[in-house]
């Protein structure tokens, strides 16, 4: 009952002459296989059926879900290949790919088993016929001798013609010797022991159950189906698809090259162990004896010297891993190859295996194994990537850096080693340190340009090979930030004009907390941040990019951040005056020193209401500091007519103001006509430090507890104003 491995014939020509590549080779291309349905049985045995092979062989299904007596049933059927192989059907709860029957369904183990009953219907040929058959085991042993046609087994053969479902009972004669603990049911539409079977033939089974004890057969109405779960498969590759105890292959991540390798694995144990296989093309084993041929995968259209592959392998035991290779030509078979044993190696090997055509061949066959098939042993494990063919023209580049900074040493070249027998590097420029033989090459005190050579020898037949790689050097590259600035704290934008050598750009920085609009432009701004300004001086660094990796020299220039002084003008009285009022000169700047200017303002700095006109006027006090850092502040003069013909003239109305200047005293004398009049007094601020009101025509102030400085005094009337300056010592 021991089941072949899936058989796909899938013939594939690749690539041009001397350039051919292993289909899938690298393992990088997996694909979900489709799907089929199995019947559900729980608690779940291992079912088993043909679909495995006859489905992913040729899209046939030889066990499918049928219309049984109550809901649904199970159809086991031979089916011919389109290829004339014949699928013979068969399916089972429970292992039965080998001697060793294991996972059937669980049983109490406390009750007698006599036989068990089933509705079937069937058309079998008498030289082929198909059965019913029944295991049962107790802790892994048989159960009861069986009928004498399998060891343990209780096989009822089916041949002829039953057209209707009927009820037929399967009694187990000679009678258990023990209870089981479980039973296999095998189902088979075909002779599977002798492996011969007849296109045509079915056998239709639903409502199982068993006979002498009371515990319910699961599922053994078959009304309940499910999808089987889709493995992904490395076509155009074949492996094992059958999944009990699980799959003997697998998509590793564990790869030398690209995302993912191939796993094989062995599953089980001697006489009923599994060999985790793969292979381009197949092997086709005859029914019955014979010796299996292979089946190449893939057309050759010129002769391989050696195929070569990265594997590791692990085994708990004494086993060995296999890899072979068979080249064949139409007409003649098999003219050249090789095989291999795989001793383990916990790390990514290399393996080359020379080929020695006698001829030039049109196909090849390729296999890889996990394990010896007498003697393996269980958990053996195969990782298989990058499989190629080796052509004489080959290809293989010198990886290094093409561009090195003079002056440069430690500089690493590399080869991949991969099928040769010896490496031998030499150079032009520069001196190797240390061995010229191996797969990297290390080269110190590259002055100058110059070319990497590796010269690559070979056992499979190929002529040396000779591999440049031509390299440049570049020189270390410099930065120039530009010079020293001062900048003042009111008005604190950087301004940067750096430049680079052997530079594609470069980078600024600072030492303070301010931005870059754009730290990688040469011509960036710099905006220093209150703790620059408060620090007084920040540090801008240039530092070229684009070098390569080359040693690069960087570029400082200090920003100095002055304060900008603080301005207030105060106009005093003279913010509002009369256009008739003479021209005066303008005070209350500070610091003092500063410029005023203005439409009306002239060169002495004085304004001349009458050249301005009614209106509002616009007097801007700058003040330049020491340091070079520039301040203003703008105030408006007011200019009125002032000129009512009830008012009379300032010049009637004071008729004088003495001493002035004065330690603090004044004496004002007026033409007031005894009408009241408001009198306040304004410092340099144009804060009021004395008012009062009177009508008396001569009027003293005094002002000496006040600071000596330029005092202002207004007089308002009814009818009359005035504006006067005070002078205190």
């Amino acid at each position: 009952m021991k089941q072949k491995l899936l058989k796909l014939l899938t013939i594939v020509a690749v690539g041009s002459a001397n350039a051919q590549t292993v289909p899938n080779g690298s393992f990088e291309n997996w694909a979900l296989l489709p799907s089929f349905e199995h019947p559900v049985v729980a608690p779940a045995p291992v079912f088993m059926s043909s679909n495995s092979d006859s489905y992913y062989q040729h899209g046939i299904l030889t066990v499918t879900k049928v219309t049984g007596v109550s809901g649904f049933g199970m159809r086991v059927e031979t089916i011919q290949a389109p290829n004339g192989d014949t699928l013979k059907g068969m399916a089972a709860w429970g292992n039965v790919n080998g001697p060793s029957m294991s996972g059937g369904i669980p049983l109490p183990g406390n009750q007698a088993l006599t036989g068990a009953t089933a509705s079937i219907k069937y058309d079998m040929t008498p030289t082929t016929p198909g059965f019913i058959g029944f295991i049962p085991t107790n802790n892994g042993s048989p159960a009861g001798a069986g009928n004498g046609i399998f060891p343990g087994a209780y096989i009822f053969p089916l041949s002829g013609v039953q057209a209707s479902f009927t009820a037929t009972t399967f009694t187990f004669s000679p009678a258990l010797t023990i209870n089981p603990d479980s039973c296999i049911i095998v189902i088979a539409a075909a002779d599977v022991i002798n492996d011969i079977g007849t296109p045509g033939d079915f056998l239709e089974i639903d409502n199982l159950a068993w006979t002498g004890t009371t515990d319910v057969l699961p599922g053994g109405d078959l009304d309940i189906w499910q999808m089987m779960p889709s493995p992904e498969a490395p076509s155009p590759w074949r492996v094992d698809i059958r999944d009990y105890p699980g799959y003997t292959f697998g998509k590793s991540t564990d790869a030398a090259k690209g995302m993912y390798s191939l796993l094989l694995r062995n599953i089980g144990s001697s006489p009923d162990l599994r060999i985790g296989q793969a292979s381009l093309g197949y092997y086709d084993c005859p029914s019955g004896s014979g010796p299996c041929t292979t089946v190449p995968g893939m057309q050759l259209n010129s002769t391989p010297n050696a195929v070569g592959f990265y594997y590791k392998y692990t085994t708990s035991g004494v086993d060995t891993a296999s890899a072979g290779v068979s080249l064949t030509k139409v007409g003649v078979g098999s003219v050249g190859g090789n095989w291999n044993y795989l001793l383990p190696a916990a790390n990514w090997t290399f393996r080359s295996m020379n080929l020695g055509a006698m001829q030039t061949p049109d196909s090849a066959f390729l296999s890889f194994e996990s394990g010896r098939w007498q003697t393996g042993v269980n958990g053996s494990t195969l990782l298989v990537d990058d499989v190629k063919f080796h052509f004489c023209n080959e290809a293989t580049p010198v990886v290094g850096p093409t561009s090195v900074c003079v002056n440069s040493s430690g500089v690493q070249f590399n080869i991949d080693r991969e099928f040769a027998s010896n490496l031998q590097w030499s150079t032009t420029t520069g001196a190797i340190n240390g061995s010229s033989t191996n797969d990297q090459v290390v080269i110190d005190n590259i002055a100058a340009g110059g070319t990497i050579t590796v010269v690559k020898s070979y056992t499979d037949g190929c002529p040396d090979k000779t591999f440049n790689l031509t390299i440049t050097t570049t020189s270390a590259a410099s930065a120039t930030a530009g010079g020293n600035q001062s900048v003042c704290s009111a008005d604190s934008l950087v301004l940067l004009n750096g430049s680079v050598s052997g530079a594609t750009g470069g980078n600024w920085t600072t030492n303070g907390t301010g931005a870059f609009n754009d730290p990688n432009m040469l011509n960036a701004t710099y905006i220093p941040s209150s703790t620059d300004v408060s620090n007084g001086t920040v540090q801008l660094t240039l530092t070229p990019t684009g070098t390569g990796g080359c040693a690069v020299s960087t570029s400082n220039l200090t920003v100095t951040i002055n304060a900008t002084p603080s301005v207030s003008l105060n106009l005093g009285l003279n913010d509002t005056v009369c256009v008739s009022d003479a021209a005066f000169t303008l005070s209350g700047g500070l610091p003092t020193g500063g410029d005023y200017s203005g439409a009306f303002v002239n060169g002495s700095e004085m304004f001349d209401p009458a050249a301005a006109g009614v209106g509002t006027h616009a007097v801007t006090y700058t003040y330049t500091a020491g340091n070079s850092c520039t301040n203003s502040v703008v105030k408006n003069i007011v200019v009125e007519t002032c000129v009512p013909t009830s008012i009379i003239s300032q010049n009637e109305i004071v008729t004088s103001i003495y001493p002035n200047p004065s330690n603090g005293e004044f004496t004002i004398k007026i033409n007031n006509n005894n009408a009241q009049y408001a009198l306040e007094v304004f410092d340099i601020t144009g804060k009021v430090i004395h008012s009062e009101n009177s009508n008396k025509s001569i009027h003293t102030v005094d002002l000496k507890d006040v600071s000596a400085g330029i005092y202002f005094v207004k007089i308002t009337a009814a009818h009359f104003n005035m504006n006067a300056k005070l002078i205190v010592k």
